[in-house]
């Protein structure tokens, strides 16, 4: 059938690996050896040196640097013993900063090969990938106040993998960020696993931070802004 061949095609397509600015900056601020900062911002090597992180942290660099497209959602068929004569077929899109609706369809139609004309392509809805500058009053106040909980440590820019609320707040020309503090109990790797998967979690260490930091962040940009 069609339609099973066009959720093979989607599920197992890999597209390129793009290095964006967001992504630069986040690799040339974590201070790695060159030997896996090099690979990690070529279009080229990227893919490769990916396949020898650890699977948490892979996930979350491939997801980073590449559009991904997820079939969830499947309609079509009205009785067991008829074939389908037409199947809707619902894909999640994760879009890349700088990459425009025409691009993702370019994207899709390389993933559908000679299956593209075969289809009825229909964008329900587009929303891009957006983020806030770094050269902000609420930047400075991050960085300052995680100096209390992690003394030495550097703000560094990361693109989230996921939808957050801060699209919204962006689109009215606000600054918004999605930061919090976690601790030492569960590492990068530990939360790259788990993420959307089996016992997914944070320990109450980490709210209990995250609580803390929002309120000296609020208290530092109240006492900037008075001075």
């Amino acid at each position: 059938m069609t339609a099973a061949e066009v959720v093979r095609r989607v599920g197992e397509f890999q597209s390129e690996a793009h290095i964006h600015d967001t992504w630069r900056r986040f690799i040339e601020s974590m201070g790695y050896p060159e030997e896996i900062a090099g690979p990690l911002l070529s279009v080229d090597g990227l893919d490769d040196v990916l396949e020898h992180l650890p699977l948490g942290m892979a996930r979350q660099f491939h997801a980073c640097t590449h559009t991904t497209f997820a079939p969830t959602v499947i309609h079509g068929g009205s009785k067991i013993n008829v074939i389908p004569d037409s199947v809707e077929l619902e894909v999640d899109i994760r879009t890349l900063p700088g990459h425009d609706a025409d691009m993702v369809l370019a994207e899709l139609r390389l993933a559908l090969g000679d299956l593209a004309d075969a289809v009825t392509i229909e964008q329900i809805s587009y929303d891009p990938s957006s983020s806030s500058p770094t050269d902000t009053p609420l930047w400075d106040s991050l960085s300052r106040v995680t100096q209390q909980w992690y003394p030495g440590s550097e703000t560094v820019p990361f693109l989230t993998v996921g939808a957050t609320d801060a699209r919204f707040f962006r689109r009215e020309d606000r600054v918004a960020y999605g930061f919090g503090l976690f601790s030492e109990n569960l590492t990068f790797e530990d939360f790259g696993k788990m993420f959307h998967g089996d016992d997914e979690r944070i320990d109450t260490r980490s709210l209990g931070l995250s609580t803390e930091l929002w309120e000296a962040v609020a208290q530092d940009l109240l006492t900037t802004r008075e001075s």
